[in-house]
C-alpha cells in the first residue's frame, strides 16, 4: 500500500511539473516581427534581426529588447520608435507596445523606426525613420 501511495504521489508531482512546463511555453510568443505597413515582409533579415528577444504578457502586452543590426555593412540601433500603443525606452532600446491594439493579429502595430547608422549613412533604398507593423503573438 505505502509503495502505491508512493507510485501516485510521484505520478501527482510529475504531472503538476509537466503541466508548469507547458503553461510557461504557452506563454512566448511564436511570431514577433516588424513587417511593411502593407503587411508584407521586409527584406535582409530586418523582420527579426534587430529583435534581441520579446516576451508576451497574458495581457497582451509585448517587452521587446533591441539590438544593433548590420544591412549592406551598415551596421545601425533603432534609436526612437513611436506609435499610439508604444512606449519607448531609449536607455535601455525597449519598447513596450500594447498588441491589444493591433489592427488584426496577423497586421500588428503601426509603428515608427528611427535607426541610427554607422557613419551617419543610411543604406541605400531605406528610409529611415521607416514606417512599419509590429506583429507578436
Amino acid at each position: 500500500m505505502k509503495r502505491l501511495r508512493k507510485a501516485v504521489a510521484l505520478l501527482l508531482a510529475m504531472a503538476m511539473v509537466f503541466a508548469m512546463g507547458v503553461t510557461a511555453f504557452a506563454a512566448e510568443p511564436s511570431t514577433c516581427k516588424f513587417t511593411k505597413t502593407d503587411g508584407s515582409d521586409l527584406k535582409m533579415g530586418m523582420s527579426t534581426g534587430l529583435i534581441e528577444s520579446c516576451d508576451l504578457s497574458d495581457s497582451g502586452i509585448a517587452t521587446v529588447k533591441f539590438k544593433s543590426f548590420s544591412l549592406l555593412g551598415y551596421k545601425g540601433t533603432i534609436v526612437d520608435m513611436q506609435g499610439a500603443a508604444v512606449k519607448w525606452d531609449e536607455t535601455t532600446s525597449t519598447a513596450v507596445i500594447d498588441m491589444n491594439q493591433a489592427q488584426s493579429k496577423e497586421t500588428g502595430v503601426p509603428v515608427k523606426i528611427e535607426f541610427q547608422f554607422s557613419l551617419n549613412l543610411t543604406p541605400p533604398g531605406m528610409s529611415n525613420p521607416m514606417d512599419a507593423m509590429f506583429v507578436c503573438y
